[in-house]
């Protein structure tokens, strides 16, 4: 007897949930999820073809995507067991934590930075890349050479010195920081090179290489080092490895050649070719100028709507609405996106009523107080300065909130952005928004933009 809402459909026998399947159904029929979301009686179970949402343990709809390839249903996952719950660390831990540290190292070693911003102790995402990939060799001995490994945890349950946690903070805010794992390449002096897009999913690949791939072209991204001084040692592999990358030997620069004073007999040649400079730079300018005058009498263009069509065919490739869209959200609609996209990184949101101070409470289970408080502005209001930051960072203290997110299309002033560092605050601009949608996937970000 086949379960309510089960079925089977095709030649090929693919298995068809349908609604009021339980969530058994749905693992006997797809497998294993590849990620799981909970928000009060909704649960939602991701799959490489899309998602399938349960309200009270039943499937209330399913989201698939017909041009996804059916993948092969994957195994329920072993029970966890002594030998697998400890990553075992090297004796010697090649990643810093201190940022200033880091950059020293970076200095010294004529290296590059690769910083981690992970949630150790509560992100799903960060405990994977810590148990397959921070300390295994075909990783570490693929980037010892190049990088500086700097990790900059955000735990929620254990305690981080106030130093570390505000320093934390801080280069969480400087780098636009808002998925976890992030990995960023940094040159020495801290400046921003290249992001690693860990979002990329190939068929076939585990979790580790894609991270490796994805490290791969972030170096390619952040372009050549320049060739400074003799590079130091890298860190010793670990075994068993493939050797280390053997550091390249220091670049030689060019002798100069000697300028000779006064004329030589080569003079005449020399004055030859200066005239045929001359004459090539005059020909140059009237033909610039001739350029110039054309341009003057053909209409100008909007320097704003190229840069905006621009924008616009890069976020179509990407599914995302653009900025002058965002930017024209009313209040309402801003806090109600933020409210789906909570939803689906596994919050329980509450919504304040309208007119309030705050917009959306956060809460995780078991917490007794709000764990964020989040307030947004809509594109209208313009750049948020540091007075409604004060007001929300005192309501956080008022109700004994852990962080606050403030949310503006627009953007903030160089006086927020200080503010919230020094006060657990996260400001969301146009590129966390987009970074928030990023985390969903494509086929359900189109009906949370519509529902909302």
């Amino acid at each position: 007897m086949i379960a309510a809402g089960l079925a089977f459909a095709g030649d090929d026998a693919k298995p068809v949930v349908g609604p009021g399947a339980t969530k058994d159904d749905v693992i006997k029929a797809y497998g294993w999820p590849n990620g799981q979301s909970q928000s009060g009686a909704k649960e939602i179970l991701s799959y490489a073809q899309g998602e399938v949402i349960l309200e009270n343990g039943r499937v209330d709809r399913v989201n698939f995507s017909p041009n996804v390839p059916w993948q092969a249903p994957k195994p329920r996952p072993a029970p966890a067991t002594a030998s697998t719950r400890k990553v075992a660390e090297p004796a010697v831990d090649y990643w810093l934590t201190d940022f200033h540290q880091a950059e020293s190292e970076a200095e010294r070693r004529h290296a590059r930075i690769l910083a981690l911003f992970t949630g150790s102790d509560w992100s799903p995402a960060s405990q994977q890349f810590h148990t397959d990939v921070e300390y295994q060799p075909d990783f570490v001995n693929a980037f010892a050479g190049s990088f500086v490994f700097l990790k900059l945890d955000f735990p929620r349950g254990n305690p981080v010195p106030a130093k570390i946690s505000d320093e934390n903070i801080a280069l969480r805010d400087r780098y636009d920081v808002t998925t976890y794992p992030t990995l960023l390449i940094l040159s020495a002096d801290g400046d921003l090179l290249a992001r690693a897009d860990l979002t990329k999913s190939v068929a076939g690949e585990s979790f580790r290489e894609r991270v490796i791939a994805a490290v791969r072209d972030a170096e390619i991204a952040a372009g050549d080092m320049p060739a400074v001084g003799h590079p130091a040692a890298p860190p010793p592999a670990i075994a068993p490895t493939i050797a280390a990358p053997v550091a390249p030997p220091p670049a030689v620069p060019k002798p100069t050649e000697p300028r000779p004073f006064g004329r030589s007999p080569a003079a005449p040649a020399i004055l030859t070719a200066v005239q045929m400079v001359v004459l090539a730079l005059m020909i140059g300018a009237l033909v610039v100028a001739f350029v110039l005058w054309r341009l003057w009498k053909q209409p100008k263009r909007n320097a704003g709507n190229v840069e905006e069509h621009a924008e616009r065919i890069d976020a179509a490739a990407g599914g995302l609405p653009v900025r002058s869209e965002i930017c024209g959200w009313t209040h309402e609609k801003l806090r109600a996106v933020l409210a789906e996209l909570a939803e689906f990184d596994s919050y329980f949101v509450t919504q304040r009523p309208a007119g309030s101070e705050i917009d959306l409470e956060l809460r995780r289970t078991g917490d007794t107080a709000p764990r964020v408080l989040v307030c947004c502005a809509p594109g209208a209001q313009g750049s948020v300065g540091p007075k409604p930051l004060r007001e929300l960072f005192g309501t956080m203290a008022a109700e004994g909130a852990e962080l606050g997110w403030f949310v503006s299309p627009v953007g903030f002033t160089a006086d927020a952005h200080s503010y919230a560092a020094a006060h657990r605050i996260v400001l969301v601009g146009l590129d966390g928004l987009h970074n928030l949608m990023r985390e969903v996937p494509p086929v359900s970000l189109p009906a949370i933009l519509a529902r909302t």
